[in-house]
């Protein structure tokens, strides 16, 4: 089941793929098979800002949590690291403050958000909080690779022990329930053809990686609108129990970035089209001409 009421867009009316611009992307969020409500938020600014976000509570208003984040990082623009943590520092006494408010238990959200910060040179800032993804996919010739990919802040990552009964790939640092670490900051240039993917742990777990590279070596260049919500099912379908959500963006590819196989693919995709339309013409032209002749041989035969 989608959950369309947390798109955060300028745009609401704007489709899920923006085809006009440089930009492009997809994006799909659906609720978890045994969950009660989506707790997942995500952001579509197009062309400067992406964000997932995942509540983490359960009855403790998650979903608040995450829309709250949403909101608060989606007013940036452009920033520095040092403004992307403060923002967060923020949200977390915002998020703490209106879940007390509402009379209910601690309730958090992780996240992972990209901001353009220089469109010549297609650079982002990339920030993750906890377990949710962001990762760079770049295409090698008819396949696709992961070239990065964020680390999780997991009480095994950041080599802490984790409390009783908590699985250790948990995270460690949550949005709302007072940041234990700073926030993780990654500067990424975007190369022509590239996919930014930004995911909860809803959707990465039910792939390995050769699997993932496997799917985006499946889908269409350049980028599908259907492609998240098709992913999101794939996720679903895998065995993924929590709310699954997955935007995808991509740099599209100029003529000049083309590769010269596919440049010269073109050319004789090209050729083959003119000469079809030639041969038509001429066949058309040759057909006029026998129709002509006819009559006026059934002319000349009339006399």
């Amino acid at each position: 089941m989608s959950t369309p009421h947390r798109i955060t867009n300028p745009l609401p009316d704007a489709p899920l793929l923006h085809s006009a611009s440089p930009w492009r992307f997809s994006v799909a969020s659906l609720r978890g098979v045994h969950s009660r409500v989506n707790q997942d938020s995500y952001a579509c600014r197009s062309p400067d800002f992406f964000m997932v976000a995942d509540g983490v509570g359960g009855g403790a208003l998650g979903e608040v949590a995450s829309a709250m984040l949403v909101s608060q990082l989606g007013q940036l623009q452009a920033p520095d690291a040092d403004r992307v943590q403060q923002a967060l520092k923020e949200a977390d006494q915002a998020i703490a403050l209106r879940l007390q408010q509402e009379g209910q238990g601690p309730g958090a959200a992780v996240c992972a958000a990209v901001w353009l910060i220089d469109a010549q040179t297609s650079s982002w800032l990339a920030m993750m909080v906890g377990d949710c993804k962001v990762m760079v996919a770049a295409r090698q010739g008819d396949t696709w690779q992961l070239r990065w990919a964020s680390p999780n802040q997991s009480y095994a990552q950041c080599g802490l022990p984790p409390p009783e009964g908590i699985d250790p790939a948990s995270p460690a640092n949550m949005v709302g329930c007072g940041m234990a670490f700073p926030a993780l900051m990654e500067p990424i240039t975007l190369q022509p053809g590239e996919r930014l993917l930004l995911c909860s742990d809803g959707f990465y777990n039910a792939f390995s990686d050769d699997a993932l590279c496997a799917l985006l070596s499946e889908a269409t260049v350049p980028l599908a609108p259907q492609m998240a919500q098709h992913w999101a099912e794939q996720a679903q379908q895998q065995g993924a129990h929590d709310d699954v959500t997955v935007l995808v963006v991509e740099r599209a590819l100029r003529s000049a970035d083309i590769p010269p196989e596919h440049s010269l693919w073109a050319r004789r995709s090209t050729r083959v089209g003119l000469f079809a339309i030639a041969l038509l013409v001429v066949t058309l032209l040759a057909v006029g001409a026998l129709a002509g002749l006819a009559s006026a041989l059934a002319l000349w035969a009339g006399r």
